[in-house]
């Protein structure tokens, strides 16, 4: 099977017993129950990461991790070694991993203190690698700014949805691989503006209920990203969202949600201003006016971008936003008359 799908010896051996990766995991798990002296723990993403290992992507499993495998697949633990393993493997573990069936047995303080050593140092190569530079991202934002200002002209609407999920997908490509926290985070925040970029087009394209699916994703990428601008543009999309969707409650739950985050540029006075849309639509007119006259001190917080990507493409999604019209933008259905 390995020759023929051109597949890793470990991957070939949990195809080879029908497994999921997370069914893979869930057996080394309850292995380790059994052992707790010999006890490793997994889960779907470390089990690919170990199939994957030696590749950039993947991460070496450890003395103790591959004759936990060798007992879910019924196998040695030279089976589950090829050649450019070997040849990746520091050769104290390679050492180690020889006599399998001993591994209980004393080892020498030389071989045990060289093979932490190395272990400490693989991960510390791990952590310096990055799958992403400075450059990579810088130009994920400068392609979602042009791609925000193109649709200001309400051009090719169908072309540029096709161009933002192009971009969402590079990002969350990135996103899979590993790289340093800080362009985590960046990542996260320029993932989620493309994300409120796709449903707020989903929802000018008259596909309200796809539009609140869409909707749903950026919050995830907004918590990751620690970002109180994108909670907030988020938050404004789905309220948006919402009253087209005639859900007027949830519109107004929504809007005032997003107002509870401090984010810089218009967003706070077009929440205040969604609010105030939904709660007139409901016939509640004084609610109304008490938010009409909070929105000159919610527009006196605005205030200009800074650097950090997240919030350089944040300010040209507000320019997006804000004139797509003036209340709660286009109308389901515009693009497409």
């Amino acid at each position: 099977m390995r020759a023929r799908l051109s597949l890793r010896p470990r991957e070939a051996w949990r195809h080879a017993h029908g497994l999921t990766l997370q069914q893979a995991a869930d057996k080394v798990n309850d292995l380790g129950a059994r052992r707790p002296g010999e006890a490793v723990s997994a889960d779907a993403s470390l089990m690919s990461k170990w199939e994957r290992w030696p590749a950039a992507s993947g991460r070496r499993p450890t003395p103790a991790t591959l004759p936990a495998l060798a007992a879910v697949y019924e196998c040695e633990v030279e089976e589950l070694l090829d050649l450019e393993d070997r040849q990746a493997m520091p050769p104290g573990e390679l050492r180690l991993l020889q006599r399998p069936h001993d591994l209980a047995a004393p080892v020498t303080s030389e071989a045990l203190v060289r093979s932490a050593a190395e272990e400490s140092a693989d991960w510390a190569r791990w952590a310096e690698a990055s799958n992403c530079g400075e450059t990579p991202v810088q130009q994920l934002v400068a392609t979602t700014r042009s791609l925000a200002r193109d649709y200001l002209t309400h051009a090719e609407p169908v072309r540029l949805f096709h161009r933002a999920r192009r971009l969402r997908d590079t990002a969350f490509g990135l996103l899979k691989g590993h790289q340093y926290p800080r362009q985590t985070a960046d990542l996260y925040a320029v993932a989620g503006y493309l994300c409120t970029l796709l449903a707020w087009m989903s929802s000018d394209l008259g596909q309200l209920d796809d539009a609140d699916t869409q909707g749903r994703t950026p919050w995830v990428c907004a918590q990751k990203a620690d970002s109180d601008d994108l909670r907030a543009w988020v938050l404004s999309t789905r309220a948006k969202i919402a009253f087209w969707n005639g859900h007027l409650h949830a519109a107004v739950d929504h809007a005032q949600h997003g107002q509870t985050y401090r984010g810089s540029g218009t967003v706070g006075t077009l929440l205040a201003c969604q609010q105030a849309d939904a709660l007139a639509q409901q016939r509640r007119m004084d609610p109304v006016t008490r938010r009409l006259g909070e929105l000159a001190a919610t527009a006196a917080r605005s205030t200009l971008a800074d650097s950090r990507p997240g919030r350089e493409l944040q300010g040209r999604i507000e320019a997006f936003c804000r004139h797509s019209a003036p209340r709660l933008a286009l109308s389901p259905g515009t693009l497409c008359s």
